[in-house]
């Protein structure tokens, strides 16, 4: 995860609103046990949001599969 964590990294630092990026980074952090950087990327993501329902099924599913780690 660290080396695709990078990818994502680099795409939010050309565009901080590419959404899928910054999910991808989260889950990422999620899975590495960073989850107070999980919890950050998601929360710049609610504030990009610019295709909300798409990407709110995706937060959704993500706190599904790991229940209380984003709280």
């Amino acid at each position: 995860y660290t080396s695709s964590l990078s990818y994502f990294e680099r795409a939010l630092e050309i565009d901080p609103s590419n959404v899928d990026a910054r999910y991808n980074a989260a889950l990422s952090h999620l899975r590495l046990g960073q989850k107070w950087r999980a919890q950050n990327d998601l929360k710049k993501s609610y504030h990009h949001f610019k295709r909300g329902e798409e990407q709110a099924k995706k937060l959704i599913a993500l706190d599904e599969k790991y229940p209380n780690a984003l709280r």
